[in-house]
């Protein structure tokens, strides 16, 4: 800081410039003051720059804009944009062959790359990775230790947080010929890699959109908004002393909650075989647990029995004798280490754990269960069941044979450091929690690292594998952690949307290492996910590869984050993938309509093209999926109602006789190709009504994602019956569209009045509502007034898809003093529920202006079906509830209450509340016909027969009707037929969120 006291000189001319400063959730007028300055006659000076409020003249905010580069022995470019390398070795990807032969990456030295951060700043310059004086890696974004021991968390004395080795130097080489936990300076050298990678990708999405307002984490926000006090904790060589191998994992709490990123050690090029006899030599997996290294002769094998449950699993003691034996067990239940301990306790010398999926043989993680003292293997699912069948058939002997390779620590790959800081990046922008959207967050963890990995002049064709380094001990590098190496070429990688779905034939034109379980393991979803993004990114690095091309390679880099933040932030809540693909695409309208067609093109090639249908947003064996491979327009028909027209002759916005209202209909087109000749057909089975200016219009073109309103007059002759349901059918034609004819119906109530505060019970027809959304912001997307059919309308709560905590409230109710107060309700609910009830929905009274709230069965039973479980954060863990569905499920049933005189006299609310979990969601709660008794005042609107007779009014003369809604001449002032809304369906209404059909989406909360 500049020195307090004595002369200060200006070495140049200040710098103020006026701005708006985030201050909470308010924006205040300020100054940023920039200056360079010292003491008095001092060669030197200092940058600093400040935030002054223009309201009072305080400080807001300060920063020494003169910041010294740390520098970290890791491996990264050290020039450039200093990106982290793929992993320790030379460059692999693309695959030096493009085909699976075997070969290895060679091992390279890392380098000593001074970084101090890059994001660009609001004001100017970039926020450090780590503070001046720092001695340890805890920054701003990141926090990163060794969490070698349990329990969670840094703990001192035996986890190992990245320390100097002088001033602003992390200096320390791994040495890859050494296990992770060789030397403390090797935990320390490990974590410093996965530090630097996850700060590279702090700043680089920073700048992408995924700021302080879009929820990222960071111990400081800088009075930038958001939620700050969430450095992200990132854990290397976690819990390698409990036998955590072969993964890693994150954990995404909502903005505010710190991240968490384990890394975990993974297998070394082991030499391990089991040789049977019968059945010579067959594929095996290694545990992290027992000896490294070992060499059993043929040894007699016996199947393991426990005699309880599941008898082969080997959970219990063992109750047969195998004694001096090598046991069999399956896979399943309890932990492999526990498996392998009761059989050592039984006397076997060595386990074999056959898979219970796929058709390869899994990696055995440990636990903190205690020691394992006996050889361990696993073999695959079919050679299991071969090997018990030739049991059946006689005696058969195994050799098991090991020499533990040195194992790697997962920390130095950074594409499983980029996978999983993919994970919270999808996270922190989309709610998800369903099997689909789950397995397209797998995807966005390869598509992140992927992005990392491609350099300009890579082979934009070739094939790229993530993860070569950790996952060396799986086999073929060509494959990394999974079945296929990353390629836009399909002689490589051959995947499409139909291959998410369980019982498709995986292709054989290209290679694929196993299956990995079934098609809709979330991990086999990720890839396909994965693919169809790299396609995408492919096709706009492509033509940078041109001649005449207008954009560079790091232009087209960076357009392709933009998307990704910009179409996560779209994403609606437990997405499918064409709403995910629409979400990136409707992104890339936005900013580059060659970029749309570009990347629609892309999706399409792997079979997500405009007409591609996906699995049922709840679907756990992702079948149902329909491809296409072109892209096109998908006309589609958003919100029709009736609204009031130019002649209301009462004023009260109801369709009465006489009148003329506006029937307005959003159309849309969701593809990426434009919408041309659309034409809109209303009709009304109500002989009442007539369309004075004509019942179509045509819509000349739509671009994509483009939506238009339209707006038909419509009259309600005289003699219409009072509480009139009018229906109209709307129908949108276009013979390219996906759907080349998509209806829609709307209906309302003529001839009716509302009365305000008016009756003690509420039909839930009056559109001015008495009840109140209340709770969290997501309150208005849970609790919705619906049209549940023609003339009938109810509330509807939402059993969300992440965590919220809202209610449906009702205004003061007066108890009779004497009467008994009772509450009746025609009522639906189907909340998330399998074995265990995830979401529910309770009812509270309050008796005091609603500052405290009792729960119903205070005073009667509600007949609640069960408790809120309080494993995933619903905020009514442990509450009884209406859980899972009611009785008549999906048809209503009635709630009926007596609460006698217990509240005589009182003045109360009541509340409906639905409180939801981290993650999936369901219909959720539906309430009509609300009824109290035994209350003195009447709180809810009334619809009444209308009490005006209107003359048969005239319709200004608004056009002959049929005009073309492309054509400016189809608008006028006098709102005629067919007239487009606002300014106009320009470029400036591109869907965006829209597109999307309205789904509700929230940041997201923890992820189960």
């Amino acid at each position: 800081h500049l020195a307090r006291g004595g002369a200060v000189e200006l070495a140049r001319p200040a710098r103020v410039k006026r701005i708006l400063w985030t201050r909470g959730a308010a924006l205040e007028p300020a100054y940023y003051v920039e200056a360079f300055a010292g003491p008095a006659g001092h060669p030197d000076s200092e940058a600093h720059r400040w935030i002054v409020s223009g309201k009072d003249g305080r400080v807001l905010d300060e920063r020494d804009l003169t910041a010294s580069d740390f520098q970290y022995r890791v491996w990264a470019d050290t020039t450039g944009d200093k990106r982290p390398a793929d992993g320790p070795t030379e460059d692999f990807t693309p695959h030096p062959t493009g085909t699976p032969d075997g070969s290895s990456p060679a091992f390279v030295a890392p380098s000593l790359v001074s970084m101090d951060g890059f994001n660009s700043a609001p004001g100017g310059g970039h926020d450090p990775w780590l503070p001046a004086d720092a001695t340890v890696a805890t920054g701003n974004n990141v926090e990163a230790y060794a969490d070698i021991a349990a329990p969670d968390g840094f703990t001192e004395g035996s986890d190992i947080r990245p320390a100097v080795t002088s001033p602003g130097v992390f200096d320390r080489t791994y040495d890859l010929n050494a296990g992770p936990l060789a030397t403390t300076d090797q935990s320390m050298s490990g974590v410093m890699q996965a530090f630097y990678v996850t700060n590279f990708l702090h700043d680089w999405y920073y700048d992408s959109g995924f700021d302080e307002a879009a929820g990222n984490a960071q111990a400081s926000n800088f009075g930038r908004g958001g939620e700050e006090g969430d450095v992200m904790h990132v854990e290397g060589q976690d819990n390698v002393n409990g036998g955590s191998r072969n993964n890693a994992n994150m954990s995404t709490p909502a903005d505010g909650d710190s991240p968490r990123m384990q890394m975990f050690v993974w297998s070394g090029n082991d030499d391990a075989s089991l040789t049977l006899n019968p059945g010579g030599s067959v594929p095996v997996g290694t545990a992290a647990f027992g000896p490294g290294s070992f060499d059993l002769a043929a040894t007699a094998i016996v199947e393991g029995d426990d005699g309880t449950g599941t008898t082969t699993d080997g959970c219990e003691a063992l109750t047969n004798n195998v004694a001096g034996q090598i046991v069999l067990v399956d896979r399943g239940s309890c932990t492999f280490a526990t498996k392998a301990r009761n059989a050592e306790a039984a006397g076997a010398v060595a386990v074999i754990i056959a898979n219970n999926t796929g058709t390869t043989p899994n990696s055995l993680g440990g636990d903190q269960g205690g020691p394992v003292n006996i050889p361990a293997m696993s073999v695959s699912m079919p050679q299991g069941a071969a090997l018990r069948t030739a049991l059946g058939n006689g005696a058969v002997t195994g050799a098991m044979h090991r020499v533990q390779g040195v194992e790697r620590d997962g920390d130095l790959d950074s594409a499983v450091v980029a996978h999983e800081w993919g994970h919270y990046l999808h996270h922190r922008l989309a709610d998800c929690g369903a099997t689909q959207c789950g397995g397209m967050s797998e995807g966005w963890g390869d598509f992140n690292a992927l992005h990392m990995m491609l350099r300009e002049g890579d082979d934009v064709d070739g094939a790229y594998a993530a993860a070569a380094y950790a996952a060396a001990s799986f086999g073929d590098q060509f494959f990394g952690i999974r079945r296929v190496a990353y390629s836009v070429d399909p002689a490589k990688d051959a995947l499409s949307f139909r291959h998410i779905a369980d019982g498709e034939p995986l292709p054989t034109t290209a290679p694929i290492a196993g299956t990995g379980g079934g098609n809709s393991e979330v991990h086999n979803v990720g890839e396909i996910w994965a693919t169809m993004m790299w396609e995408a990114y492919i096709s706009l690095v492509r033509p940078t590869t041109e001649a005449g091309a207008t954009r560079t390679f790091d232009q087209a880099r960076r357009a392709m984050s933009d998307y990704v933040v910009a179409g996560l932030e779209l994403t609606p809540v437990d997405a499918t993938f064409t709403e995910a693909r629409d979400a990136i695409l409707a992104a890339a309208a936005a900013a580059d309509p060659a970029d749309l067609t570009a990347m629609a093109q892309a999706f399409a090639r792997r079979g997500a093209g405009t007409c591609a249908v996906s699995p049922a947003r709840d679907s756990q064996d992702l079948t149902g999926v329909v491809e296409d491979d072109q892209v096109r327009p998908r006309v589609d028909l958003g919100v029709a109602a009736v609204v009031a027209g130019t002649n209301d002759c009462d004023g009260d916005g109801i369709f009465d006789a006489g009148e003329t209202a506006a029937l307005t209909v959003t159309v849309r087109n969701g593809g990426a190709a434009t919408a041309t000749a659309t034409t809109v057909t209303v009709s009304s089975t109500a002989t009442e009504v007539d369309f004075p200016d004509g019942a179509s219009a045509d819509i000349a073109t739509l671009a994509p994602y483009e939506e238009t309103t339209l707006t038909f007059p419509v009259h309600l002759a005289d003699g219409a019956a009072p509480g009139t349901v009018v229906a109209f059918e709307v129908a949108a034609d276009n013979s390219d569209s996906c759907v080349t004819t998509t209806t829609t119906v709307t209906s309302t109530l003529a001839e009716v009045d509302e009365v305000l505060a008016a009756s003690a019970s509420d039909d839930v027809e009056a559109t001015a509502s008495a009840w109140t959304p209340g709770g969290e912001d997501e309150a208005g997307q849970v609790w919705n007034r619906v049209d549940v059919e023609a003339g009938n309308h109810a509330w509807v709560g939402v059993d969300f898809g992440g965590p919220t905590d809202t209610m449906l409230e009702s205004p003061d109710l007066e108890v009779s003093a004497t009467e008994a107060f009772t509450i009746t309700a025609a009522t639906k609910w189907s909340f998330e529920a399998d074995t265990t009830f995830w979401d529910g929905g309770v009812i509270e009274v309050s008796t005091d202006g609603g500052s405290t709230w009792a729960d119903i069965s205070t005073y009667v039973d509600p007949g609640y079906g069960g408790v809120i479980t309080n494993q995933s954060g619903n905020p009514l863990a442990d509450r009884n509830a209406f859980v899972a569905q009611n009785a008549s499920w999906p048809d209503t049933d009635t709630l009926s209450l007596d609460l006698g005189t217990q509240l005589a006299g009182q003045t109360v609310r009541v509340r409906f509340r639905i409180g939801t979990d981290a993650a999936v969601g369901a219909f959720g709660w539906q309430l009509d016909d609300l009824a109290f008794g035994g209350i003195d005042n009447t709180p809810f609107s009334a619809v009444v027969d209308d009490g005006t007779t209107c003359a048969d009014v005239p319709t200004p003369d608004a056009g002959t009707g049929g005009g073309d809604a492309g054509d400016p001449g189809a608008e006028g002032d006098d709102g005629g037929c067919c007239s487009t809304g606002g300014a106009g369906a320009g470029p400036t209404l591109l869907l965006l969120g829209a597109v999307l059909l309205g789904w509700p989406r929230r940041r997201k909360a923890a992820r189960r």
